[in-house]
């Protein structure tokens, strides 16, 4: 009685295990997957390096001097403004009543095939287009600046000074 027990607990056990195996335990998943997402914050820089000093001629007017360097780099296509704190006006450092007036050019720059010209601030602290930036305007731009003069003619000597300030935003 004792052999038929255990051939009836051994089938039981094997009855009982097939049905494990069978259950849907026994069919799940050995492989899963999900998203993976990033993101590139947008990088935009200007960079102006200016000229260490810019020699004025006294009595001319119109002179056109090179300014400095304008480096700009995005991952996204932008725009670039610029402002004057002086609304284009040289001031003497220690008589602002002197002024020299000036306009600003920034180059062309090939790779965007777009230039402002030369700007006339006409407002203080007022943004001015120096770049539309297109569709075509990622990476990194370098060009010259320059600066046309008023008429000097009489003017104080000493320095002038005014502060410029280029904006690169996104489109």
């Amino acid at each position: 009685m004792f052999t038929k027990f255990n051939q009836v607990l051994l089938a039981s056990g094997l009855v009982i295990g097939s049905a494990v195996m069978l259950s849907p335990a026994a069919f799940a998943q050995t492989s899963d997957g999900g998203e993976v997402t990033g993101n590139i914050a947008a990088v935009q820089t200007v960079d102006f390096i200016p000229q260490v000093s810019v020699a004025v001629t006294a009595n001319l007017a119109n002179q056109t001097l090179p300014f400095g360097t304008l480096e700009a780099e995005s991952n996204v296509t932008w725009d670039m403004e610029v402002k004057s704190a002086n609304a284009g006006l040289l001031e003497h450092i220690d008589d602002p009543t002197q002024t020299i007036s000036y306009e600003l050019e920034v180059a062309q720059v090939t790779d965007l095939g777009t230039s402002a010209g030369f700007v006339t601030f006409i407002n203080p602290n007022t943004d001015y287009p120096v770049y539309d930036g297109g569709t075509n305007s990622t990476g990194l731009t370098t060009t010259n600046v320059n600066l046309k003069l008023g008429n000097t003619t009489s003017k104080k000597a000493g320095n002038y000074t005014d502060n410029i300030t280029f904006t690169i935003s996104p489109r």
